[in-house]
């Protein structure tokens, strides 16, 4: 079997200084090729029914689902059929990880809010959520006239949609009224793992902590974030042993003890594993991540 390589959408072709946002309105072909961007994207199901192959795994979509990208999480949209290409339509909205962090930066937004976003899923991770009452599908309608008319203040115009989408996702998560993938202390459990590499709850606790049973819980996390709770903690604690790689001089035990990991060689055997190079070899440059 031939694997073909997946692409990598990169920021530079979306985003300008004046403009730190893109949206489109897609009419998706059966034929795309998988790919990964280096910022975020939020995709909502517009027109039409299909499919959506993310991170490993397959949904069957229609008008309603939307999908919360991190950078780094490999992703297409495909209709059900060659047939059916001109009736399954996506609004896209792309925008960086920096531009997120200024929007949730104004004063009075709550803190669980930001918690959900920020640092958020990490790359390989996903949220997954269904507009059952149609709320946001407006806003992406409209965010993406704002975007193609450019009407005086049309900036201004897209940061407060895209300010409305965010918190609608947040209360798609956490309210129990809304079709919601998760319960809302998951929702809570993620803001709060971040915070808590080094000793993170346990299956079992972090289960106690949601109200769940074991069984339960698993099944809940992996419906919403495309992968186990054990591979979620391996990839926020990777991801942030990147980041300190890159912007620190802590040694590798150093590391390690800071996320957690008491045997050096497996910490190494396990970041290998993930990024595709050793730590040693990341410092110095050895991986694009």
């Amino acid at each position: 079997m031939v694997h073909r390589a997946i692409e990598t959408s990169k920021s530079m072709n979306y985003f300008s200084d004046d403009i730190p946002y893109f949206v489109n309105r897609a009419y998706e072909g059966f034929y795309r090729l998988e790919h990964n961007h280096e910022f975020i994207e939020i995709s909502c199901v517009s027109e039409g029914a299909g499919y959506h192959y993310i991170a490993g795994r397959q949904f069957s979509v229609q008008r309603g689902d939307i999908f919360y990208i991190p950078a780094g999480t490999s992703h297409v949209f495909r209709p059900k059929s060659p047939s059916m290409e001109g009736s399954f339509v996506i609004h896209n909205c792309l925008f960086s990880r920096e531009t997120l962090a200024d929007l949730l930066s104004v004063r009075g937004v709550d803190l669980a809010v930001k918690q959900l976003f920020l640092p958020g899923p990490p790359a390989g991770a996903y949220l997954h959520m269904t507009d059952t009452e149609g709320v946001l599908g407006p806003l992406f309608h409209a965010l993406h006239l704002e975007y193609h008319e450019r009407r005086a203040g049309f900036v201004l115009a897209m940061r407060s949609h895209i300010g409305q989408i965010l918190l609608g996702l947040y209360r798609l998560a956490t309210e129990s009224s809304s079709g919601l993938r998760y319960t809302k202390p998951i929702s809570y459990l993620l803001g709060r793992l971040p915070q808590e590499l080094a000793d993170p709850p346990r299956l079992a606790e972090a289960a106690a902590f949601c109200g769940l049973g074991e069984r339960q819980f698993s099944r809940r996390f992996k419906q919403a974030m495309g992968m186990t709770y054990t591979e979620y903690l391996h990839k926020l604690r990777i991801d942030a042993s990147c980041r300190l790689l890159k912007d620190t001089t802590l040694r590798i035990k150093e590391i390690a003890d800071a996320m957690g990991y008491k045997d050096v060689p497996s910490f190494q055997a396990l970041f290998k594993r993930m990024v595709g190079v050793t730590p040693s070899e990341y410092r110095t440059g050895g991986a694009d991540r």
